[in-house]
């Protein structure tokens, strides 16, 4: 079973969902309520970050270091855009350096791309694409 926590560090292009879930409090709250359980209960987490949210969210960045032994960190994404209409190289030219940042500011390796929008943001519609750049890039695409 894998436990994943999708959009970590995210600040813009939400959701319907998420836009609701900002009225009540914000995304590192909602995240830090749904990781207490998680700590809680010894059970360790994917984490897929949003690698532009590093600058934005430095309170959240040090509340993951600080407890990164308990995760798993992968690649979301570089901004929260849906890549289904992306070609093949401006996705390569959006995630490599967001892959880069993500292993620089957490000192993890990075070893898989976790498209936003699940299957909706498969780049042309289908897994073929991302599997080439994750290809280019040496890590995995999830499925």
């Amino acid at each position: 079973m894998e436990l994943r926590n999708d959009d970590v560090l995210i600040h813009e292009h939400y959701t319907r969902p998420m836009v609701r879930a900002l009225m009540v409090k914000p995304m590192f709250e909602w995240f830090k309520d749904t990781d207490k359980w998680f700590e809680e209960h010894n059970i360790p987490m994917i984490l897929a970050v949003v690698a532009d949210g590093i600058d934005v969210y430095p309170e959240w960045v040090d509340y993951i270091k600080q407890r990164q032994h308990r995760y798993r960190i992968e690649l979301h994404c570089h901004t929260h855009v849906n890549f289904r209409h992306l070609d093949e190289d401006t996705i390569y030219d959006l995630l490599m350096p967001a892959k880069d940042k993500v292993e620089k500011t957490f000192g993890c390796e990075v070893n898989r791309w976790y498209a936003p929008f699940s299957r909706n943001g498969f780049p042309g519609g289908d897994a073929t694409v991302g599997m080439k750049v994750c290809e280019r890039m040496g890590i995995k695409f999830h499925t």
